[in-house]
């Protein structure tokens, strides 16, 4: 950490595109996704698709309150997608990605 980026409380605007398989988008029936972001895994801020705005099949926008994330450094976010699966026992299965999200947080009295 060099000391440059956002205090911990800041408001952040995050877009999420994902692509999904066959004819899925991100509005299609059985399709749910959520976002965990943290700087570390004890303080966890989730916001779920309902959370999000629709700007597109393709695009969700969401506002990430930092506030609850108690430790400074790199935020990362780690996506979770339930997609419709038809060779699962459940008929869905689900994905995790993990992300970098090139921000950085920090105590806003150094």
């Amino acid at each position: 950490m060099n000391g440059t980026g956002n205090a911990i409380g800041t408001k952040m605007k995050f877009a999420l595109s994902l692509t999904l398989p066959g004819s899925l988008t991100m509005n299609s029936a059985g399709v749910d996704f959520s976002c965990d972001f943290y700087t570390s895994k004890k303080h966890v801020t989730t916001v779920k698709k309902s959370e999000m705005f629709a700007v597109s099949d393709s695009q969700y926008n969401m506002v990430v309150d930092t506030s609850g994330m108690m430790y400074a450094g790199d935020m990362m976010c780690e996506v979770r997608v339930t997609v419709p699966d038809s060779d699962t026992s459940t008929g869905a299965r689900v994905e995790v990605i993990n992300l970098d999200t090139g921000e950085e947080l920090n105590y806003a009295l150094q």
